[in-house]
């Protein structure tokens, strides 16, 4: 399956423009031209995140320049061959295509609408067939604590989940091995002197406050006394010959982030859903040589369809031209402009509505300014 066209009419910056997509395709333009708004138009017929609420838009994302009180946002579908969408979408397919479109006016309520032709479409009461098509989306404004905190039970799970019997019974010794070491550990950590000191005060006034728990003593531990609980805290951190090391620098982040998301994806892979990916800016505060490692590395692993916003000239040298949507005036063939567009578009971005925010939630002053090496 393959999302291969996008037509947009009256959202947001969109008046009526048409986009077409590849198996990996490069959304090029430079700040506030409208990526964000393109694939928010997408996720519109295909996040499952968003909530009805979500769907039924306000009154500013209508396109102000036309002046419409009506939006539209249709998507071609093409490669239609895998059964579960063969199966949900049933008469709706017509060689391999398909067409599925979001209506909305002013004062009314969405509309979801289906088939093989635009001169054929039936409406839908809801998007009925999101469990089986849907979309993954990454912001650009995406944090890797907080997506770990989220996502990190999850994603041992699900590997947990895939392993064979032989694995499981080798991960349950194992792990009855960490709970015995644990009981060491925690002995001997309490039999420290200066622990066994400070607890023996903290045990002797504990006794004489409690009732019927005189038998009863503290003790201090490492961390967690239980093996289960343990592992289901793990904390992610680098590894170097030196012993694990603080995660850190924004860069290096992103990398962890990009690398933690496409491994999830990749694991709860299942035959009875289609899903595709859009990535926004996975070049943010990356070294040049590293931007180009990233964009080879997204080409090489992604087996689904994905889509790219970006307006680095380092991510789109990686990408063939016609695997390339750009979005406002013409990308430059000159290496030297692509550089300086970058530069200018990184400037601009300082005083961004989405970079105000970033600057306000995080207590960064606005003096401080950007650079760009």
């Amino acid at each position: 399956m393959r999302i291969e066209k996008l037509h947009i009419k009256g959202f947001r910056n969109f008046r009526d423009e048409e986009f077409l997509f590849q198996p990996q395709t490069l959304i090029i333009g430079a700040n506030d031209v409208g990526k964000t708004n393109l694939l928010y138009a997408l996720r519109l017929l295909f996040d499952k995140s968003l909530n009805e609420h979500d769907l039924e838009l306000t009154d500013s994302d209508y396109n102000v320049y036309s002046g419409t009180e009506y939006i539209e946002i249709t998507v071609t579908i093409s490669e239609i061959t895998e059964e579960c969408l063969v199966s949900i979408f049933a008469g709706n397919i017509k060689d391999e295509k398909m067409i599925i479109r979001y209506t909305n006016s002013k004062n009314s309520q969405y509309s979801i609408w289906t088939g093989y032709d635009e001169s054929v479409l039936e409406e839908q009461a809801t998007r009925y067939y999101i469990k089986r098509l849907n979309m993954q989306y990454v912001d650009a404004n995406r944090e890797l604590f907080g997506f770990l905190k989220r996502e990190r039970v999850q994603l041992l799970n699900i590997a947990k989940e895939h392993l064979d019997k032989e694995k499981k019974d080798a991960d349950e010794t194992l792990t009855d091995e960490i709970q015995s070491r644990l009981h060491d550990i925690n002995s001997k950590v309490n039999s420290l002197n200066y622990v066994s000191s400070a607890l023996e005060s903290v045990n002797t006034e504990l006794a004489r406050l409690s009732i019927h728990n005189e038998d009863q003593n503290v003790k201090f531990i490492a961390g967690e006394s239980d093996a289960g609980k343990l592992l289901d805290t793990l904390i992610l951190a680098y590894s170097s010959d030196e012993g694990p090391l603080t995660i850190g620098g924004d860069g290096r982040n992103n990398q962890i982030f990009l690398a933690t998301w496409i491994a999830k994806q990749n694991i709860q892979k299942n035959i009875d859903h289609v899903t595709f990916f859009a990535i926004e800016e996975p070049e943010a505060h990356l070294h040049p040589h590293q931007q180009r490692k990233l964009s080879e590395y997204i080409q090489r692993n992604f087996k689904d369809q994905v889509l790219i916003t970006s307006h680095s000239p380092q991510i789109a040298s990686q990408f063939k031209a016609e695997y390339k949507e750009k979005i406002g005036e013409d990308f430059p063939d000159d290496p030297k402009e692509q550089l300086m567009g970058a530069i200018k578009a990184v400037f601009r971005s300082w005083d961004n509505p989405r970079a105000n925010v970033y600057r306000r939630d995080n207590d960064i002053p606005y003096s401080w300014g950007t650079a760009v090496n």
